[in-house]
């Protein structure tokens, strides 16, 4: 009953309310409300306080979420309920309150004696009732990092009528991704890794914490959203307006105001225009074009993540035409793309398709660089995007199972994990060579040609490929990032980069 009317409401958030209730009264040492008076209490829940059907209220509230958020005393998040991973959430939410209230369960593991049966048994049955709690889809929501980086506390977790804090169970995957495994338990290593959903709240609770006075709203984006990956939303309008909660969204250009009314790309454009000029920096753009129709290429589509990790850029000065279609920057091109090539087996990588990548990527980047090998281009390709592509995991790829594969000593593959992991590469990307011998590898839907020039503009943290247009006005459109190899991988591209090379005006279209 809300305001003495029947409300409907869906079954899960039926049973997040009712586990609520026996936590309060019946929970002996639950952590929902240790401090709660008899009676009565306060909740915000969205479902209801919100009408999602009513645009205009919701408009209103997407302004008053950080109030809220702020505001609470605790934050409750229902996961669901145990389901058939009863026992596995009985054990992680008892190690993580123990991790918190008595320090780690896993200190066992760390004496330096040899792991006994149980214990390797008992470890992988965590790790993997660790990673399917992750994958519940809350983790995964947009509107849950406000929750996260707002709360004066962190959020307490339930599934089921068992609970634990989402600082506890980060520490807990911490621990685990941080134990010295054996050398016969390396997969496991990889499977502990700790989530890059848990990485990123961690890392935008830190930035919040230190936001600096003085800084515009449209800056605080440019920092923010490069950081957000792997989250999704019902509506795109909100890739943006569910970070507006973390900035000084009063101070926002007016043209950034909460409108769902508009069409999201034309949304997603004026974001573009405002985040660039405020912070004089590409750091938004630098992810998968967005193809939007009629509309600049340079415009970013916020529901794709961004490539690689920002880092320092160089002052600059960068400005848009009258009607906000061209973007001048400066830049410095890097070479042409001379081969491209994307390999169309998906699952693993056959003698055919090896023989084509060496062909066609590894022998022209040695020919081009005096006195290289095709094996040092493959060791270079496989250390600079091998772990690109598994993000923090680290895999020892040998060149013997590339080569085995080349010489028809082996049926497909280079020895697991490691022929699926380079299958998947070349699949998933358009690797490319330069007439200067750098590797880079593309996203998939960039339609990379040869000719396309490899650029790092001022501004931005790693080259882009352009296409010129050939309008006779020396105008570029945006192909996509590219994360290249060797000695560029690591490069810092701020003053020292541009002071020893060519210089150049660049029309982006």
């Amino acid at each position: 009953m809300v305001n003495g009317r029947r409300l409907r409401i869906t079954h899960n958030l039926s049973e997040a309310l009712r586990e609520l209730r026996r936590s309060v009264h019946h929970i002996k040492g639950s952590m929902a409300f240790e401090d709660a008076e008899p009676g009565s209490i306060r909740i915000w829940i969205d479902a209801i306080c919100i009408d999602q059907k009513n645009t205009h209220e919701r408009v209103e509230q997407v302004r008053q979420m950080g109030l809220i958020f702020r505001s609470a005393r605790k934050v409750f998040v229902w996961l669901g309920p145990e389901g058939d991973s009863r026992e596995r959430v009985e054990m992680i939410t008892r190690y993580a309150q123990q991790g918190e209230e008595e320090g780690s369960y896993l200190k066992s593991f760390q004496d330096g004696a040899p792991w006994t049966d149980q214990q390797i048994r008992d470890l992988k049955y965590l790790c993997n009732g660790l990673r399917l709690l992750t994958e519940r889809p809350w983790f995964h929501r947009l509107w849950v990092i406000q929750e996260v980086v707002l709360a004066k506390e962190s959020p307490i977790l339930m599934v089921g009528e068992y609970q634990c804090s989402l600082s506890s169970l980060t520490d807990l995957w911490v621990e685990l991704a941080d134990l010295d495994y054996p050398e016969d338990l390396k997969d496991w290593k990889i499977i502990a890794t700790f989530p890059r959903v848990l990485m990123m709240y961690d890392v935008l609770r830190d930035w919040y914490r230190s936001i600096k006075p003085g800084k515009s709203p449209e800056e605080q984006l440019s920092e923010i959203l490069p950081k957000v990956e792997n989250v999704q939303s019902t509506l795109p309008h909100d890739m943006l307006y569910g970070f507006l909660a973390l900035v000084a969204a009063e101070a926002l250009h007016p043209n950034l105001r909460p409108d769902y009314g508009k069409p999201y790309e034309e949304v997603y454009w004026e974001y573009s225009v405002q985040i660039i000029l405020r912070a004089q920096n590409l750091a938004i753009i630098t992810r998968p074009t967005s193809g939007f129709e009629g509309m600049p290429t340079w415009v970013a589509d916020f529901r794709k993540p961004t490539v690689g990790q920002p880092g320092p850029t160089v002052t600059t000065n960068i400005s848009f035409s009258a009607d906000m279609r061209r973007l001048f920057v400066e830049g410095a091109a890097l070479g042409s793309c001379i081969s491209a090539y994307r390999s169309s087996m998906k699952d693993h990588l056959t003698r055919a398709e090896a023989l084509r990548f060496q062909k066609e990527i590894l022998k022209p980047a040695a020919a081009r660089r005096q006195g290289r090998t095709w094996e040092e281009s493959f060791r270079e390709f496989t250390e600079a995007f091998l772990s690109y592509t598994l993000g923090a995991r680290k895999v020892e790829f040998r060149l013997s199972h590339f080569q085995s594969l080349l010489r028809g000593e082996l049926n497909e593959g280079c020895g697991q994990p490691c022929g699926d992991l380079l299958a998947k590469t070349l699949s998933e990307y358009w690797i490319i060579v330069t007439d200067g011998g750098v590797i880079g590898i593309a996203n998939q839907d960039s339609g990379v040609q040869v000719g396309d020039e490899l650029v790092i503009l001022k501004g931005a943290h790693m080259p882009f490929l352009l296409r010129a247009t050939g309008d006779g006005k020396d105008s570029h459109r945006l192909v996509g990032p590219c994360m290249v190899a060797g000695e560029l991988k690591d490069e810092e591209y701020g003053t020292e980069f541009f002071a020893h090379r060519t210089v150049s005006q660049f029309t982006l279209v």
